[in-house]
């Protein structure tokens, strides 16, 4: 997610989203085309302070819960309606174990464990 972009990354993007340019590191100059429009996932700032103001004022900020397995389960056989049922528990349960390792302690960034 956005939060795990360095600094120099995060000031690329600003520009990007901001002047709808990107300058690249030839010297090239890119500019996105009319209507450009990004969306961007990260990690909450509740550990690690991330967002600066400059990031903060980059973005409109959502919060969203994660899905119940059921809901998941739901969500992925609509997505996926001719994925094996047992493929789709698996998937669930597999997000399930991640979250649970994460919660007792798992990092998922070297960044994160120091």
């Amino acid at each position: 997610g956005v939060d795990k972009l360095t600094k120099d990354t995060l000031t690329s993007l600003a520009l990007l989203l901001e002047q709808g340019q990107l300058d690249s590191p030839d010297g090239k100059r890119m500019h996105a085309k009319q209507g450009f429009a990004a969306i961007s996932l990260a990690h909450p700032a509740d550990e690690v302070q991330w967002i600066t103001p400059e990031v903060a004022s980059m973005f409109h900020w959502i919060k969203i819960e994660p899905y119940s397995s059921p809901d998941l389960k739901l969500v992925l056989a609509s997505i996926h309606p001719n994925m094996d049922p047992a493929v789709i528990d698996k998937i669930v349960e597999l997000r399930d174990r991640i979250d649970d390792a994460i919660d007792n302690g798992a990092s998922d960034s070297l960044v994160e464990k120091e």
